[in-house]
């Protein structure tokens, strides 16, 4: 088990979740949603904002995790289950990143800002690769 101080955490173990699968495609210019000062999060229900919002603030702290190499290039929050949202709080047992055509399971737990725009505080516990064979059921690919 590794454990890490400060917004990031590292653990052993994962249950599984149905997730939220994030990634763009790099484009020349910037999608209406990405342009900065732009609110794209402002039409999403609640819920799926918190989602959303947690997914990216995910796979920003991902990427900054030197054990994931190459780079995290995909997020599901929910693999396998719903995440609980309590107020700002948004939390999983469920979660799955992709790193090098691989996915990864991880628990979380992401604070949203008060308007619930952007992550404020986005901590987890990264656990074990995920075999291939329970993708489908978790929603994860290729």
């Amino acid at each position: 088990m590794h454990k890490k101080s400060g917004s990031r955490r590292f653990a052993a173990g994962w249950s599984s979740s149905v997730t939220i699968a994030l990634g763009m495609a790099i484009l020349a210019t910037k999608p209406a949603w990405a342009q900065k000062g732009a609110d794209w999060t402002s039409k999403l229900e609640p819920r799926t904002r918190a989602m959303q919002v947690c997914s990216l603030g995910a796979l920003n702290a991902f990427g900054k995790d030197k054990n994931l190499r190459p780079r995290p290039d995909r997020v599901r929050v929910n693999a396998g289950s719903d995440p609980k949202i309590d107020g700002s709080l948004v939390s999983g047992a469920g979660g799955a990143v992709r790193s090098g055509g691989k996915w990864y399971a991880f628990t979380f737990k992401c604070t949203l800002n008060d308007t619930g725009t952007k992550t404020a505080r986005f901590t987890y516990d990264l656990g074990k690769e995920i075999p291939k064979g329970q993708w489908e059921r978790l929603g994860l690919w290729e």
